[in-house]
């Protein structure tokens, strides 16, 4: 959908009611998309229908709605109750107040998805355009396969300015996961391509069965003992390095607000170079094509 068309859509804000605010079971979200909401009049948006729990409830039972002023912008009240907001999605802009559920974004093909909270587990799974930003952290395997795609992310961006769970990018494919705090175990298992950044902190067996794709982690005191058997047996140590990608990477993440200090003094300082995954791997599938790059004092 492009920018002209999303102008023709409508804004609307939801506003939590008792039934909402007290209600139980998940609520699948998958209805609550700004390219679809936005197509609609103010009275079609009250009888549209939302799973909550085993009932089928109008959404003017759940929420006061209005309408607003900005185009193709859906604001609507967070809960961990939430399940697939925004799936799919492929225009407009959805602004969640507070916690925006699990499978956040799920197959999310264009637009942006902002949470003023945290989020649960597997958002943006396979999602393939758009992007996502999380103000807080998200659970297990942020940008991983739903669950019927092989491949995880698959384009686009996810930005989670707090921590993320474990495996994070779990068979990611393609575009950029970026993580301003720390990550759990094992972030990138099985990264095919596409890049991830950590912020903060040392995560455990990082890039584990990744065959190709770039893992960045800028924390400097990641590597405080260089002896030690980190980021682990699956890779090979390539020494200190410097590049010239790097100051593009660092000055992209510093436009998503993703580093505290200045990009090119960053950049130019050194890093540590690994290759991976080097265990053995299935007949055919190439090894060691992989890089985990470490910020080093």
């Amino acid at each position: 959908m492009s920018q002209p068309e999303v102008q023709n859509l409508n804004g609307y804000r939801f506003i939590a009611k008792d039934a909402f605010l007290q209600g139980g079971g998940i609520i699948d979200g998958d209805v609550l998309r700004p390219d679809e909401i936005g197509k609609l009049t103010p009275k079609e948006v009250q009888e549209l229908l939302i799973r909550q729990g085993r009932e089928r409830l109008p959404l003017k039972e759940l929420f006061e709605i209005e309408e607003l002023d900005s185009k193709g912008v859906l604001e609507i009240p967070g809960s961990p109750r939430f399940k697939t907001l925004g799936m799919k999605m492929e225009a407009g802009q959805l602004v969640v107040h507070g916690h925006g559920g699990g499978f956040l974004g799920q197959e999310m093909k264009g637009g942006e998805i902002l949470v003023q909270g945290d989020a649960g587990s597997h958002v943006g799974a396979s999602m393939i355009s758009g992007s996502i930003r999380i103000e807080g952290s998200v659970g297990d395997r942020a940008g991983a396969p739903s669950g019927s795609n092989k491949y995880g992310q698959n384009g686009g961006k996810i930005i989670i300015e707090g921590d993320a769970g474990d495996e994070t990018g779990f068979n990611m494919r393609r575009g950029l996961l970026a993580v301003k705090g720390e990550c759990g175990k094992v972030p990138g298992y099985g990264l095919l391509a596409g890049t991830i950044y950590i912020g903060k902190g040392r995560p455990t067996l990082p890039g584990l069965g990744m065959v190709r794709g770039t893992i960045l982690i800028g924390d400097k005191d990641a590597q405080a003992d260089p002896e030690a058997d980190w980021p682990g047996a699956h890779t090979n140590d390539g020494g200190l390095f410097t590049a010239n990608f790097l100051r593009l990477l660092y000055r992209m993440l510093d436009q998503e607000g993703c580093l505290e200090e200045k990009p090119e003094v960053i950049a130019g300082q050194a890093h540590r170079f690994y290759s991976g995954d080097h265990l053995p791997k299935k007949p055919g599938q190439p090894m060691g094509r992989g890089e985990i790059i470490v910020r080093v004092k």
